[in-house]
């Protein structure tokens, strides 16, 4: 894990999860990533909140992929 990708999202006090997006480019087929979630107040200063370390793997180059949730 030694790239960062960064999504600024405002929080919904009324909403109990966040869904946080990241838009990567690059991504080798049937490869898996890992990733974890760190969050920082607006200043730019960490606030301890971290996610577990979890993964995703890309599909095998030439492959038929589907959204999820699926697009309405």
């Amino acid at each position: 894990m030694d790239q960062t990708a960064k999504s600024h999202i405002r929080l919904n006090p009324g909403h109990a999860e966040t869904i946080f997006r990241v838009r990567m480019q690059g991504l080798k087929p049937d490869t898996t990533y890992y990733y974890k979630v760190t969050s920082m107040g607006s200043g730019g200063e960490s606030d301890g909140v971290e996610s577990s370390v979890n993964h995703f793997t890309t599909a095998a180059a030439g492959q038929q992929t589907s959204a999820h949730p699926p697009p309405e």
